[in-house]
């Protein structure tokens, strides 16, 4: 009897849930998310990392996928190793270390516009005006167009345009 009694598992107690291993890039991920959902998320409870683990795989998957196809493209290589640039208050892309040499920071990113088909009207003007200044030519850039040798790019063999997004 006394054997029969060590042996019940509910004669122990509670248990802890058991670890769970994690062995891919995808379990890290879901496990990383999972964490600031705890930290952030004071009204609900995070999902079950079940119902993550198939969906972050995935995206993973198209993710490399994508990077593959881009480490490949010429001009990658350059593009990757330039620094990056932020517009200062006299209108010039600078990189940060060069703006705070000058004691001056960029200028904030605003969005002056409330009204959503506003704020629509003026995307659309300046995808135009972009593309008009990257490729200009007498007919305006359909969305999924891709133009040859851009004028005021040299380097790039090519510039795309993905259109402005839609509403939805």
């Amino acid at each position: 009897q006394q054997k029969q009694k060590a042996e019940d598992p509910s004669a122990k107690g509670p248990t802890m849930p058991k670890a769970v291993q994690r062995s891919t890039a995808a379990d890290f991920t879901v496990d990383a998310l999972l964490s600031a959902l705890r930290l952030r998320s004071f009204s609900c409870a995070p999902p079950d990392r079940k119902l993550l683990s198939d969906p972050v795989k995935g995206i993973l998957d198209t993710y490399k996928q994508a990077l593959a196809m881009c480490t490949k493209i010429e001009g990658f290589s350059a593009l990757a190793a330039r620094s990056s640039l932020r517009l200062y208050p006299d209108g010039h892309l600078l990189e940060d270390s060069v703006g705070w040499q000058t004691s001056s920071e960029p200028g904030p990113i605003r969005q002056v516009q409330d009204d959503l088909e506003q704020l629509m009207a003026t995307a659309e003007r300046a995808q135009a005006m972009l593309e008009n200044l990257i490729a200009p030519k007498d007919k305006v850039w359909r969305p999924g167009e891709q133009r040859q040798k851009p004028s005021a790019v040299p380097m790039a063999s090519f510039a795309y345009s993905n259109g402005v997004k839609s509403m939805e």
